[in-house]
């Protein structure tokens, strides 16, 4: 009779294994930034599978040696899937010192556990297995409630804690959104949420089974293995899926703070006050959201609009009359542009650039590309010489990576559908 549990284990330390040697092989030769953290979240997954399996028949002795290690590599999955969320989200992010607290209560708890080492074997036996004859020993006492506060105790505490980051994150990114991008497909990370939904809820299943019961049945077991497989498997793969959002370079986060708002705007004489970039009328009047820069606090969402900034009037009217010039050639085609894109060929930097977008026409970077994006897509749909072409072919040329944001930017900024707009005309 097969033991489908331990099948299903072996199966997860595969899995884990293979996607965390794919995860660093696209890291270290793609540059794939993201991708190291999830190589790190799969490795961890893969040394507490080989935990749990050693919990057999003939292996007992290696689970001894292992035991230590077991709950401290539990108590590192939250910490390591919001790092992963940070190297999405966070422009720059880069691993620090003080990032390591996360990851101290794990260690804290793992340097409390190395007197297990020294033990008997038979202690070592009794403990693991939640034996008779430890509470005769001060020390072993003191690990054992030790374990049920960091088990029962502290993990939960994570779940809220990290929930709650992660969410406030995901909040912050969808503010930032349209402040430097002029599409959402791929960078919306909804399966982000998806996913931490899953891993809430596998867990407080976890815990009513113990209260319930239902873990003294192998077939729960079975059924919980089972659920951390595909829980796993669906991490990864949108994980692979998921490309960087913002680029990294190792040396930015290195360097000076007032060095990393690059490439200062360029001052011309003006002769004639002319309008800003891109003057027409608009439906829609939004506020622009702040860019995270580099310096900005991100945890504290303490992020600063316009901090600092330094641009006078003269150069904001440059800098309009620059983006003016720079609109007319059509950059707005590109169905990947950025703000980022749009500064370097500025010759200055994105929170200028977003500030002169907003003060200048009450618009975010994402309402302001997507408006000539619609003007461009009004014209082709008039044009006869594009009648044979599909609404989602008229989208991709003027600029709209699907038919749904085409659908979704119409209808926000004309106020009716494209299907609708040919109606009427």
């Amino acid at each position: 009779m097969f033991d489908w549990k331990n099948i299903i284990i072996i199966l997860q330390i595969y899995q884990s294994a293979l996607f965390a040697v794919l995860s660093f092989i696209l890291f270290f030769r793609h540059g794939n930034y993201s991708k190291k953290y999830l190589g790190w979240f799969m490795l961890t997954s893969a040394f507490f599978a080989v935990y749990k399996g050693a919990y057999s028949p003939g292996l007992y002795h290696f689970f001894w040696y292992l035991f230590p290690l077991g709950i401290p590599l539990f108590l590192t999955f939250f910490p390591v899937f919001y790092y992963y969320i940070k190297s999405l989200i966070i422009q720059e992010y880069h691993f620090t010192r003080k990032e390591y607290i996360h990851l101290l209560p794990a260690f804290l708890l793992f340097v409390l556990s190395l007197p297990y080492y020294f033990m008997t074997y038979d202690r070592q036996e009794a403990f693991a297995t939640h034996g008779t004859g430890l509470f005769d020993n001060e020390w072993l006492t003191f690990l054992k409630v030790a374990y049920y506060l960091f088990v029962y105790g502290y993990f939960n505490v994570q779940v809220v804690l990290y929930s709650i980051k992660i969410a406030r994150l995901y909040k912050l990114h969808k503010s930032n959104i349209e402040s430097v991008f002029s599409y959402r497909e791929s960078i919306k990370l909804s399966w982000v949420i998806i996913l931490t939904m899953m891993m809430i809820g596998f867990l407080i299943l976890l815990d009513l089974s113990y209260i319930i019961g239902w873990n003294e049945h192998d077939k729960f077991h079975v059924f919980i293995n089972l659920a951390v497989v595909l829980i796993i498997l669906f991490f990864a793969i949108f994980g692979f899926l998921q490309q960087d959002i913002y680029p990294h370079t190792e040396l930015v986060s290195e360097a000076p703070e007032e060095l990393r708002d690059a490439h200062p705007v360029v001052i011309e004489n003006l002769t004639t006050d002319q309008h800003p970039a891109g003057s027409f009328i608009n439906r829609q009047t939004e506020a622009d959201n702040t860019v995270v820069e580099p310096g900005d606090e991100v945890d504290g969402l303490r992020v600063k609009k316009y901090a600092g900034s330094g641009l006078t009037e003269q150069q904001k009217k440059v800098l309009a009359r620059k983006l003016d010039k720079l609109m007319k050639e059509q950059i707005y085609l590109n169905g990947k542009l950025s703000i980022d894109d749009v500064a370097e060929k500025l010759d200055t930097n994105s929170k200028y650039l977003s500030q002169v977008i907003n003060e200048s026409h009450q618009l975010n970077f994402y309402t302001y590309i997507n408006t000539f994006r619609i003007r461009e897509a009004q014209r082709l749909l008039k044009d006869s010489h594009h009648q044979k072409y599909s609404i989602q072919g008229i989208a991709r040329l003027a600029g709209f990576t699907s038919k749904s944001s085409f659908n979704e930017a119409f209808r926000r900024i004309i106020g009716m559908t494209p299907s609708e707009y040919l109606e009427k005309e």
